[in-house]
């Protein structure tokens, strides 16, 4: 009984030391606490840019239409091999963070200005990365070095003033891992329960459907402008088809002209609002599937599966 006793004991201390590496891990890099270096307006930040031996990263701000935006683009590379072609991409949420985070700049430990000649302790004299980041007023340019000693937090340097601190693996992370951590992976950011009509365009063929109240949760009823009395469930289990297409990647290089338009969808509130569209195509000569939509502002690479219901399903409502 004693035995049973001590192991309850030693679990439980297990699980008290577990738990905030468990929630460190969790926390994204806008939850970063620690010594503020600087603050600034988000908007004053108008790039970011990462340098390794093996990879290019830069996030810059764009503005189309009226509308500013977030815009990357990276090239990687192997020893002795050529760089790879540029990939462009459109931001996501985490690259959306970093330039809140970069703006309002904070480490986890600050040891203030250290001689050059101390810097190699840090992995400093000859860093492994650089983080460029360009403000409206100018630059600010830190240097990556060493891990920390039994971590994965980085030391930094901001090279204008001289200054080591420690900085956040969560910040780092993501630029080491490029634009698999950066892009987009959202298709909408509207809610299901935000539209209220649809118009599809596929086959030759054009169809307008209103999705009628409900309770939340419950499964969503479409129904035709001209009837609606009738639910519609063969569209609704489209709907729900569409709702799951998922963006896999984004490809390096695809002309407009070697992709076919399967449909388009345009999504509209309750007042007529226009929400946002989705456009599903196929590459002509591999089948590829690629989709586009308000977010992603250019083709990206369509998970197949998904995909090929979407398709298979168009017929049935017409």
């Amino acid at each position: 009984m004693r035995g049973v006793w001590v192991h309850g004991v030693l679990l439980l201390l297990v699980l008290v030391m577990a738990f905030p590496i468990f929630t460190r891990q969790r926390t994204r890099p806008t939850d970063i606490q620690g010594t503020l270096i600087w603050d600034r307006d988000t908007t004053e930040l108008v790039s970011i840019a990462y340098r390794s031996a093996d990879r290019e990263i830069e996030i810059t701000r764009r503005t189309q239409d009226g509308e500013s935006f977030l815009w990357g683009w990276e090239v990687t590379s192997q020893p002795g091999a050529p760089p790879s072609d540029t990939l462009r991409f459109p931001v996501g949420v985490l690259g959306s963070e970093l330039v809140k985070v970069f703006a309002k700049f904070r480490v986890l430990r600050d040891f203030g200005r250290v001689e050059p000649e101390r810097q190699a302790a840090f992995g400093l004299v000859e860093p492994s990365a650089a983080i460029t980041l360009g403000f409206a007023d100018g630059t600010r340019v830190i240097a990556v070095g060493d891990s920390i000693y039994g971590g994965s937090d980085r030391y930094g340097s901001d090279l204008s003033t001289g200054s080591v601190f420690v900085l956040p693996a969560r910040l780092v992370g993501p630029l080491q891992t490029g634009s698999g951590a950066l892009r987009e992976r959202q298709v909408h950011y509207f809610q299901a329960s935000d539209v209220a009509y649809v118009r599809i365009q596929a086959l030759g063929m054009e169809r307008e459907m209103e999705r009628a109240g409900g309770e939340p949760g419950a499964p969503e009823v479409w129904v035709s402008p001209d009837d609606r009395q009738r639910p519609d469930q063969t569209f609704a289990n489209f709907m729900e088809r569409v709702g799951q297409l998922a963006i896999s990647g984004f490809a390096t290089q695809v002309g407009p002209e070697s992709l076919e338009r399967i449909m388009r969808i345009e999504y509209s509130g309750e007042d007529a609002e226009p929400l946002g569209f989705v456009e599903l195509f196929r590459h002509v000569e591999s089948g590829v599937y690629f989709l586009s939509s308000e977010r992603t502002r250019v083709a990206a690479t369509a998970v197949k599966l998904l995909a090929e219901r979407v398709e298979q399903e168009l017929p049935q409502i017409f």
